[in-house]
């Protein structure tokens, strides 16, 4: 359990070399302010809908776990056809490893049209 200066985050990644890399990671929590109240979450259900978002592409058959227990990493390859479309080498926006919010939220969009 947290200390509440800290909380897991899940993170998803298609790094530039073809693979994807889902983990926990230790990151602060930020104090709140003086209008802000924390709600600490101690389990959260991933919504089916979801998946799409957190493994992309990736060929879930060539999934490998590794990392520890408390912080696990699942890994697994990224055809070359779907990088390709990424944008690996092209003009296209959409870069792998770029950090965007992964929604259909106001910012998401936002951020996705200036790019």
């Amino acid at each position: 359990m947290s200390d509440g200066k800290t909380g897991l985050q899940l993170r998803s990644l298609i790094k530039a070399s073809g693979e994807l890399e889902i983990s926990l990671l230790d990151v602060p929590t930020p104090e709140p302010a003086e209008d802000e109240v924390v709600v600490r979450v101690e389990a959260a259900p991933i919504n089916p809908s979801d998946l799409g978002l957190l493994v992309g592409a990736a060929d879930m058959s060539t999934a490998k776990a590794s990392g520890t227990k408390q912080a696990p990493v699942i890994t697994a390859k990224v055809p070359d056809g779907a990088m390709r479309a990424m944008g690996r080498g092209s003009t296209n926006p959409c870069r792998s490893a770029m950090k965007v919010p992964a929604s259909s939220s106001r910012p998401a969009r936002r951020t996705l049209r200036r790019r």
